[in-house]
């Protein structure tokens, strides 16, 4: 099964849709509000839960749970939908997206307690904005007690507001590049990010993997902020072949 449709066993997932070329999806609140609705109205039509969002410009992440057929709807129904809005508000034509979005597996609470923190701390790591401060993420709503998120859950998955307070000051994966250098970053951090990245697989598996399956992989790796030499001291993966596949 390819890397990015690999089911879990807990039917929760790591979903990232990117726009294409990398270029804004996000022109304003308008459109963040209208992603919202759409997303709030597949919620209701599909049977998923979800467990933590957060909107940047050229992308969005998620944290949902539901089974291998009401998740493709959603993506479907959330992704056609605000595309075919954001072409008709804007005045242009074309894919706004980059091909299929990426999901990848949540297998077990240890990595989904590093997950919700990584997603929502997205605006902190980009330079945006303090975590907290940040209006289109569901930090808020866990905080406040209220939203489209299973709050009851998450907190008691994070033992209260205080666990999940605390999880949210500095603790998941290391700073992308640009705020640290990363051979100053200690190899449990890089490794942790990497799992963080591949949705709990060891990056030492990438090696073995079928050659599609393989490069998009280390597209991710490299996607997420690792540099070429820590993908490939991780993977065992040559930087050649790291390389060519980041630009694939």
């Amino acid at each position: 099964m390819p890397f990015a449709r690999r089911q879990s066993s807990s039917d929760i997932y790591h979903i990232t849709t990117r726009g294409s070329g990398r270029q804004i999806v996000f022109e304003d609140d308008d459109d963040r509000r209208e992603l919202l609705r759409i997303l709030d109205e597949g919620l209701e039509a599909n049977d998923v839960g979800l467990l933590a969002w957060c909107l940047m410009d050229n992308h969005f992440h998620m944290v949902a749970e539901g089974d291998a057929d009401d998740i493709p709807r959603l993506m479907h129904r959330v992704n056609s939908t605000y595309a075919r809005v954001f072409n008709h508000r804007h005045d242009r034509v074309g894919h706004l997206f980059q091909g299929r979005y990426l999901r990848l597996p949540v297998e077990d609470d240890g990595y989904l307690l590093t997950l919700v923190p990584y997603v929502h701390r997205n605006p902190e790591r980009a330079g945006l904005s303090p975590t907290n401060a940040y209006p289109w993420s569901s930090y808020h709503e866990v905080m406040e007690g209220c939203g489209r998120v299973d709050v009851e859950r998450l907190l008691d998955l994070f033992g209260g507001w205080d666990g999940f307070e605390e999880a949210h000051a500095g603790q998941g994966p290391p700073p992308a590049p640009g705020t640290v250098r990363q051979r100053d970053v200690q190899p449990e951090a890089l490794l942790e990010m990497a799992r963080s990245l591949l949705g709990g697989t060891d990056p030492k598996e990438v090696k073995a993997m079928a050659r599609g399956e393989r490069d998009l992989a280390l597209a991710t790796l490299r996607k997420g902020g690792m540099t070429v030499r820590s993908i490939e001291r991780l993977t065992g993966v040559s930087r050649g072949v790291v390389s060519r596949a980041s630009l694939g």
